[in-house]
């Protein structure tokens, strides 16, 4: 396979390397709101503090499930215990398709690591496993080996059996970096590793046409193929798409497109864009107003045709949509969601569709009489006690409380609603486009005044 590096360079490519650590600033919410600048990446931005577990999930886990289980034809082997595995795998995407032939998203396979490797090292065993795993699957487009802590720890060199096992079986092996301990250098081991697969795989199989572009996605619990028919109702061709229901064949295509239009994968879009020159954009289709933005600023990016096409959708889709959203905005008008992080100002449309406010602890809130008002310390959630997070609950009031790490148990005791796994699926799931926006107002009637809330009131 040889490399191909069009457009690239290496400067390209050491900016991109460092794209998950640069700083971030976020637009003021309103007028007399102030501009939030986030910190570069780093660990005492993203400590523990007062016992509290709010630093996140581990980072095999986000980085197995989120760009490595959506690739349907791709085998996945986790090198290290059989209890990292048991992790990620309910939590793994689940594509229709009969797994085993050749869509292997379901399946996790496991190196089984044990004291002894531990002691004597596992190469011998990850060189087995990849055998086994090309034996029993040989319809398989490559493997991707996910290393995890315990075998970073002893510095086993995967890279190298990665490398030999793909000579000797003739499909690409990459190794992968996954060690939860090293948090920001293990997201960018990860990326780094993907990216390398990208450009040795990267070799269009097709000439670029006007209309051609990338999507870019996580697999949403199912969610992109509604965002892929609506880019296809434009007139726009999908060449290929990362992870979400992609195949290694993808890769191929990834640069050979006129715009990247990237769902949550802004970091991946900057690394086409640098290294390639591919424009994209940051798309959002949760709600009515998001949805009719981002497909305008799409059009942009190609002729008359396209344009006309979106604005027919917009005219044909927009009367359906006003009617559910002016028969919702009674119950939801007025309510407040607050984060206890940094909000974009972009991401929030789909909650002023329905007339309901936004806030966060960084950048203040709207009163119910109309003002933009701060908190007495602007501050993370991490970054407050507990006597002070109690004083800024009962300041604001909130009717939906996010940000909070891990401790929604926590609030719960206080009778705060806070959005978990399910509310957070339903969402993703069948909230996208103008198709999606009843069910997202119903999951926002669910999360603004769940029965627990009315006992709360009634206890008063």
């Amino acid at each position: 396979m040889a490399l191909i590096d069009s457009g690239s360079n290496m400067t390209g490519r050491r900016a991109a390397d460092k794209l998950h650590r640069k700083p971030f600033c976020y637009p003021p919410l309103a007028p007399e709101a102030p501009a939030v600048q986030t910190p570069a990446w780093n660990y005492d931005w993203n400590r523990m503090q007062l016992g509290r577990t709010s630093i996140g999930g581990c980072a095999y886990g986000g980085q197995s499930i989120t760009y490595l289980a959506p690739v349907r034809d791709l085998l996945r082997i986790t090198n290290g215990p059989v209890g990292c595995s048991l992790y990620v795998h309910d939590n793994a995407p689940r594509p229709g398709g009969a797994d085993g032939a050749d869509l292997f998203s379901n399946l996790n396979l496991n190196s089984n690591f044990r004291e002894c490797d531990i002691v004597f090292g596992g190469e011998r065993r990850l060189a087995q496993a990849i055998d086994e795993a090309d034996a029993l699957f040989p319809l398989h487009a490559g493997i991707a080996v996910m290393n995890v802590c315990p075998v970073a720890l002893i510095g086993d060199d995967t890279e190298a059996v990665a490398k030999s096992a793909a000579r000797r079986l003739g499909k690409p092996v990459t190794s992968v970096g996954c060690s939860g301990y090293r948090r920001g250098d293990g997201v960018g081991d990860t990326m780094r590793a993907i990216a390398e697969t990208w450009r040795v795989n990267l070799a269009p199989s097709r000439a670029l046409e006007p209309c051609d572009v990338t999507f870019l996605s996580r697999e949403m619990h199912g969610a992109w193929r509604h965002v892929a028919d609506l880019l296809t109702k434009i007139g726009l061709h999908v060449v290929a798409r990362w992870p979400a229901g992609s195949r290694r064949g993808d890769h191929a295509d990834l640069a050979n497109s006129r715009l990247t239009v990237a769902v949550g994968m802004d970091d991946w879009a900057k690394r086409l864009e640098l290294e390639y020159g591919i424009p994209w954009i940051d798309a959002d289709f949760l709600g009515l107003t998001a949805t009719c933005d981002t497909l305008r600023e799409i059009a942009r990016h190609f002729d008359g045709v396209v344009a006309d096409k979106v604005e027919d959708l917009i005219a044909a889709e927009t009367p359906k949509a006003q009617t559910v959203i002016a028969a919702f905005r009674p119950h939801l008008a007025g309510k407040l969601y607050f984060s206890f992080g940094a909000v974009q100002k972009d991401n929030t449309r789909g909650y002023t569709d329905f007339g309901i406010r936004v806030g966060s602890s960084l950048q203040g809130w709207q009163g119910e009489d109309g003002t933009w008002r701060m908190p007495p310390r602007t501050a993370r959630y991490q970054e407050l006690s507990l006597a002070e997070l109690d004083e800024l609950l009962a300041l604001v009031k909130p009717d939906l409380v996010d940000g909070w790490g891990q401790d929604g148990g926590w609030l719960l005791k206080r009778f705060c609603t806070a959005p978990d796994e399910r509310s957070r699926a339903a969402l993703e799931r069948a909230s996208i486009g103008f198709g999606g926006i009843r069910a997202q107002a119903m999951e926002y009637c669910n999360l603004f005044d769940p029965p627990f809330r009315r006992f709360r009131y009634a206890l008063r």
